[in-house]
């Protein structure tokens, strides 16, 4: 069974599915956690030491949607091709991870990632 969900806020949402078979009706209620899309607007700052250890700030939207105990929605920080760092999450609009040490000086892409989606 596959439905497409309309345009929603954010939130817990009620659904029903019903079937209808042989003249008799079952029917399931779920609840669907609909989260906003993460957004990053900002890093701060915009640069470290190669040896790495610098608390870079994220900003943006979208960082702080757990909607009980059970939902898991974590951030992971990204720097170039290096491994996922957990993020801290400061608030709805902030996040922190310690960048790592780099081989060479170069610029890096930050990676802002949770569950399986990566948002550049």
């Amino acid at each position: 069974l596959e439905c497409i969900c309309p345009a929603l806020s954010s939130g817990q949402v009620h659904v029903s599915v019903e079937s209808k078979e042989d003249n008799t009706a079952a029917q399931n209620t779920l609840i669907l956690a609909v989260r906003e899309m993460p957004h990053v607007t900002g890093l701060s700052p915009a640069s470290g030491p190669i040896n790495g250890n610098t608390l870079v700030s994220i900003s943006g939207s979208g960082f702080q949607q757990n909607f009980s105990p059970q939902d898991d929605y974590t951030f992971y920080c990204r720097f170039g091709e290096r491994s996922l760092i957990l993020a801290d999450v400061k608030s709805n609009s902030e996040l922190a991870c310690v960048s790592p040490p780099s081989l060479i000086l170069t610029d890096v892409t930050f990676t802002l990632a949770w569950g399986n989606r990566y948002n550049s």
